[in-house]
């Protein structure tokens, strides 16, 4: 975790994929807040309240379709 936070933190962009199954799961750690992503690819349109919060948080959102 502490590598990925050093890592993030000397990044000029931060980019998340992450499939839908990650949503609505309890994280086992934090490695970065909202804040810090600056693009989430992800295969579907997250469930709410995660588009609302990404859409707070200034993440641009990727969905990438077969």
């Amino acid at each position: 975790v502490k590598v990925t936070q050093t890592i993030i933190g000397h990044a000029r962009e931060v980019w998340l994929a992450a499939d839908t199954s990650k949503f609505n799961r309890p994280a086992m750690v934090e490695a970065a807040k909202l804040s810090q992503i600056d693009i989430l690819f992800t295969d579907a349109t997250p469930p709410e309240p995660f588009a609302a919060l990404l859409g707070e948080a200034n993440v641009r959102l990727v969905t990438c379709l077969d």
